[in-house]
């Protein structure tokens, strides 16, 4: 029993370091975004003349200025996380980003 408690302890620190770096929690319904269908419309927005945004919460500790760079636009910024709008064909430059550990939908 000690012993085990000591393997989880080390899996647990494990974990917390790796979540930090390279480990991302990514909400699968954001592999599957199609427009106009009802599940993925939950998280898009559709402006005119324009290709939809997806609508997210993002954890990490990539900065405002990286997620700009790469044509993302960031609105609530806080310790916790960020809110952004990230246009449809630049979802694979935020899973890019260093320092990105959690994508997740954002309703309307």
């Amino acid at each position: 029993m000690r012993h085990g408690g000591a393997a989880l302890l080390a899996l647990g620190a494990v974990l917390a370091i790796a979540r930090n770096g390279w480990a991302r929690d990514e909400h699968p319904a954001l592999a599957r975004l199609v427009p106009h269908t009802a599940i993925s419309d939950r998280f898009l927005t559709y402006r005119p003349g324009a290709e939809p945004v997806v609508n997210l919460l993002v954890q990490g500790t990539a900065s405002r200025g990286d997620l700009e760079r790469s044509g993302l636009e960031v609105n609530t910024w806080t310790t916790a996380g960020m809110t952004v709008r990230c246009p449809l064909s630049r979802l694979a430059a935020l899973r890019s980003i260093p320092g990105i550990s959690v994508i997740q939908p954002a309703g309307r």
